[in-house]
C-alpha cells in the first residue's frame, strides 16, 4: 500500500496500526540512506545500528509531523538521525567512561609499581660510590658501550670494566640491605 494512501487512510482512522504500517514502509524506503548517512559520522557498526534504531523510533513517535504528500520523509529522517547523533555524544561525553576493577587496579597498580621502584633505585643508586654511579648510569640508563662510556668518563675501557664489575655486586648487596632480593 503506498504511503499516501496510508496517510489518507489515517486521517480518517487514526488508530496507531496505520501508524505501524507507515513506518515499515518508512524504514523499506529510507532505512539504507539513513544508515549510510549515521556512517559519515560514526564507525562503530554497533553504534551506528543504534543511531538508525533511535532514529526510527523517534520517527514513530512523531510520524504525524511526517508530511509524505511534499517527499520530506527522508530530509525528515536525517533531522531525527542527526538530532540522535547529537544526544548521544552529548550524554557519552558527560559521562566519564566507567573502569572495570580490573581496569582501575591495574592502572592504579602500575602506576604505584613503577613510582615505588623509581624511588627504590634512586636510593640504592645514592648508596654506591660516585665512580660506580656514573659508570652504571653510562651503560645502563644511558645504554652507552663499554668504550662510549670510558671515552665519556675518561678512563680505560678496562677501568670500566672494572668499575661495572664492582657497581653491579655493590648493587646487589644494596638490594639485600633494602630486602628487595
Amino acid at each position: 500500500m503506498p504511503i499516501s494512501r496510508l496517510r489518507r487512510r489515517r486521517a480518517v482512522d487514526p488508530d496507531r496500526g496505520s501508524d505501524g504500517q507507515l513506518l515499515t514502509l518508512l524504514y523499506t524506503a529510507h532505512a539504507d540512506a539513513v544508515r549510510r548517512f549515521v556512517a559519515g559520522y560514526v564507525t562503530d557498526s554497533q553504534h551506528r545500528e543504534d543511531i538508525v534504531q533511535e532514529t526510527f523510533v523517534r520517527a514513530w513517535k512523531n510520524i504525524d509531523r511526517i508530511d509524505v504528500e511534499r517527499g520530506n520523509a527522508r530530509s525528515f529522517l536525517f533531522s531525527i538521525a542527526h538530532n540522535a547523533l547529537i544526544d548521544q555524544w552529548r550524554a557519552r561525553s558527560r559521562r566519564p567512561e566507567v573502569l572495570t576493577d580490573d581496569h582501575a587496579t591495574a592502572a592504579t597498580g602500575d602506576g604505584v609499581d613503577a613510582s615505588l621502584e623509581r624511588i627504590l633505585l634512586a636510593e640504592s643508586m645514592r648508596r654506591l660510590s660516585a665512580e660506580h654511579r656514573e659508570v652504571i648510569k653510562a651503560l645502563y640508563f644511558d645504554d652507552m658501550t663499554i668504550a662510549a662510556a670510558a671515552d665519556r668518563l675518561g678512563v680505560a675501557v678496562g677501568t670500566i670494566k672494572s668499575r661495572s664489575y664492582h657497581a653491579v655486586r655493590a648493587l646487589r648487596v644494596v638490594f639485600d640491605e633494602m630486602g628487595l632480593l
